[in-house]
């Protein structure tokens, strides 16, 4: 039944919280871990440019955002590269995955394409307004994934 147990990372001390956990689930039910990490895409970053950017302005940026994410990219998977050792170095199977887009649509369709059992991550357990400010993509992940949804409520004060 979990044979993949989908983590989300953002490269945060708060969502990597859950790792330790995550060791001893996978040990418990023989899982292989898939971690995963979202970065903005292009189109993202663009339309993000546009609201600060005079117009015809943001054209001239594209190759500059281009870069910044291939940057990001190499960040990200030397990030999940080191994020790995803590299952390799149990023994234990694990996967990377870096995707493009919006994180919650990330974790999602990687859930639904990996056929995750459980997507396990870590929350800040904020609720009311400071959901509302913060915004909350365990939540949303929460309210719209098809597998179940195992949160960790951060030690973060």
């Amino acid at each position: 039944m979990f044979e993949k147990i989908l983590v989300p990372l953002d490269g945060s001390e708060l969502a990597e919280e859950v790792l330790h956990r995550v060791v001893e689930l996978s040990k418990k039910l023989g899982s292989t871990v898939v971690l995963v990490q979202a970065i903005d895409s292009l189109s993202q970053r663009l339309v993000a440019l546009n609201g600060i950017e005079p117009a015809g302005a943001v054209a001239a940026n594209v190759e500059a955002v281009e870069t910044a994410i291939d940057a990001e990219k190499d960040a990200a998977e030397a990030y999940l590269t080191r994020m790995k050792a803590h299952f390799t170095s149990e023994g234990l199977p694990v996967e990377t995955f870096l995707g493009e887009g919006h994180p919650v649509e990330v974790i999602l369709d990687l859930a639904e394409k990996e056929g995750a059992g459980l997507i396990a991550m870590t929350t800040h357990g904020r609720g009311g307004l400071g959901r509302l400010v913060f915004g909350s993509v365990s939540d949303a992940v929460l309210r719209h994934s098809k597998v179940p949804v195992l949160l960790f409520r951060s030690t973060e004060k």
